[in-house]
């Protein structure tokens, strides 16, 4: 069996985020790992520090390729998020997947033998599609969020207010319970055949939690107060 790691909601290049300080840890699991599955939120166009969204998209697909480079032996599986899923980024994807075999991506999930990878923004509000489309334009189309606004952001989530409401909005039953009615609904075979749902979004960590037969795991995030959590898995390959 091989060995793969799934991390979501880093948030690379916002203000909020603290994965620059997580990096070591990331690149730890991921020299121990055959796969590594990007679960989305990898990076925050909308919030970005950098001068641009462009320039943000530049940095993070050559991060994504320098990940493969420097380890070798481990795959880079991206699955997209609410604050990753721009077409712009996403051609940048796909133009590095066709020169790089070892990036895949998906726009909406990933199913890989009994296990599933999806971002789980469908546990915000809704779980019908047409308005999970709804939820995410803004992240598609919206300017680059101004330095002010993004420095109180910060702050506010440096107290955990953020990450409390979280918590009280998103405990392991109620995003388990909207993960599985969207995906029930847009991809019902799908759930037939897996035993693991992995998701992020809500950044409330937990693992192994049973929901119609089905386990799930929510991997946190990297930003200010809340907790990271990398989840290991093991697949036939």
């Amino acid at each position: 069996m091989k060995q793969g790691v799934v991390v979501s909601d880093l948030h690379m290049f916002a203000r909020r985020s603290n994965a620059h300080e997580l990096m070591g840890r990331i690149e730890g699991v991921i020299s121990k790992s055959n796969m590594l599955v990007l679960n989305g939120d990898t990076f925050d166009f909308r919030w970005t520090t950098l001068p641009s969204i462009s320039h943000t998209i530049k940095e993070a697909v050559d991060w994504i390729d320098s990940l493969t480079h420097r380890f070798s032996g481990c795959e880079v599986r991206v699955v997209c998020g609410n604050h990753d899923c721009r077409e712009e980024y996403l051609l940048a994807l796909e133009e590095l997947a066709n020169k790089n075999s070892s990036v895949t991506w998906h726009e909406h999930f990933m199913h890989m033998e009994n296990l599933l990878f999806l971002h789980g923004d469908c546990d915000s509000r809704h779980t019908k599609v047409d308005k999970i489309v709804h939820w995410s334009e803004p992240y598609q189309t919206s300017k680059k969020v101004g330095h002010a606004l993004a420095l109180v952001y910060d702050q506010v989530n440096r107290t955990g207010l953020t990450t409390l409401a979280q918590k009280l909005a998103s405990p392991p039953k109620r995003a388990s319970k909207r993960v599985f009615g969207y995906m029930n609904e847009v991809a019902p075979d799908v759930l037939d055949k897996v035993r693991h749902v992995y998701f992020g979004h809500s950044h409330v960590p937990f693992t192994f939690f049973e929901y119609n037969g089905l386990y799930f795991h929510n991997t946190g995030c990297a930003v200010s107060s809340a907790e990271f959590n990398p989840i290991h898995f093991r697949y036939a390959g």
